[in-house]
């Protein structure tokens, strides 16, 4: 695919909002080129402490759509999911929520943190 291949070659110059979409995009359409998730996963790591709510939100949910189980991004994204827990909206806490749950990510404290937040907030409500 000639956008697959553009991506890649552009990759480096993306930040965090760019590499949620790019992944979002070819997770939606069906795209789930192993090497293009592992390339935004190097790249999106090291920058998911700049993401806001949306931003991770999509990207997580994108990588769970697509099968891909990044340890490392999951990893890195956890400390700012924690974070986020009080702005994400029922659906994008939804989303981080099951893109965990998918990748096989149960164990974190993120959802014991999201069950605490659920229940002080009254978000069901």
């Amino acid at each position: 695919c000639a956008l697959r291949g553009e991506a890649m070659r552009q990759i480096c110059d993306f930040g965090p909002h760019e590499l949620s979409t790019l992944a979002w995009a070819f997770a939606n359409g069906g795209d789930h080129s192993p090497a293009l998730f592992y390339e935004i996963s190097t790249q999106a790591a090291p920058l998911v402490q700049r993401c806001n709510a949306h931003t991770l939100a999509t990207l997580l949910w994108a990588f769970a759509h697509g099968g891909y189980r990044s340890a490392t991004l999951f990893q890195a994204a956890l400390p700012t999911a924690r974070l986020l827990l009080r702005e994400f909206s029922a659906q994008e806490m939804t989303m981080v929520l099951w893109a965990y749950a998918e990748t096989g990510h149960r164990g974190t404290p993120l959802f014991e943190d999201a069950a605490k937040h659920i229940v002080r907030a009254d978000v069901l409500q």
